[in-house]
């Protein structure tokens, strides 16, 4: 009985004459398919983003829209793009990433690091808290259908206070104190704007109006 034929292949040359046959062996062939395979996966992973690279643009264009928006904004409530990077962001960045961010040159991403870390039971909020206490750059939020501006430190102080963690820190003396300090800052602060904008004219009104549509200059349509 004959055998059946190896698979062959020719190799053509450019000098004249016919190309050479040669028999491809068990070993050959497994060697090609391996490098296939090898190929395949490299050119597989060029084509993937890490979940670092697409940290870094999303903290990009959240900084970029510079505005921080509750879940649901709008009178038709709706979910906007920025609420879901930061919802991105607290649940791929570790608690030192997010720290690190808290020294981002946007004032919006600084707000919601925090904001991710105050959600996370194992997470100190005061000592963090406190570094950023002076932290009074300001940034346009929105929630609802109701927008304002607010300043870093308020805005920390805002999601500390609502966390599990202030509770915790009642219970400690010296905790309630620099907790009730940071407070009364707050309101010192508020105070202060408030006085200054009764005594302010009618042309400094329409430049404080200016600053806050510029803080939202970058906006998007949700």
């Amino acid at each position: 009985m004959s055998q059946p034929n190896k698979p062959t292949f020719r190799i053509y040359s450019s000098s004249a004459g016919s190309g050479k046959t040669y028999q491809l062996t068990m070993l050959t062939r497994l060697a090609l398919l391996l490098l296939l395979c090898l190929s395949s996966n490299t050119l597989f992973a060029q084509t993937q983003v890490s979940p670092k690279t697409s940290i870094k643009k999303t903290v990009r264009q959240m900084a970029r829209v510079g505005i921080l928006k509750c879940e649901l904004v709008g009178r038709a409530p709706i979910k906007p793009q920025q609420y879901l990077r930061f919802d991105l962001l607290r649940k791929q960045c570790t608690d030192a990433e997010l720290t690190a961010l808290l020294k981002h040159r946007a004032p919006v991403v600084r707000a919601y690091a925090f904001q991710a870390l105050s959600e996370r039971s194992e997470s100190d909020l005061l000592p963090l808290l406190l570094q950023q206490r002076r932290d009074t750059a300001k940034f346009a939020q929105q929630c609802g259908c109701i927008g304002s501006t607010t300043t870093v430190v308020e805005s920390m102080l805002q999601d500390y206070e609502g966390s599990p963690q202030y509770a915790q820190d009642t219970l400690s003396t010296e905790r309630k104190t620099l907790a009730a300090n940071m407070s009364e800052e707050s309101i010192e602060r508020f105070a202060k704007v408030r006085a200054t904008y009764k005594r302010s004219t009618e042309k400094q009104r329409r430049e404080l109006i200016r600053e806050a549509r510029l803080l939202k200059a970058h906006d998007e349509n949700y």
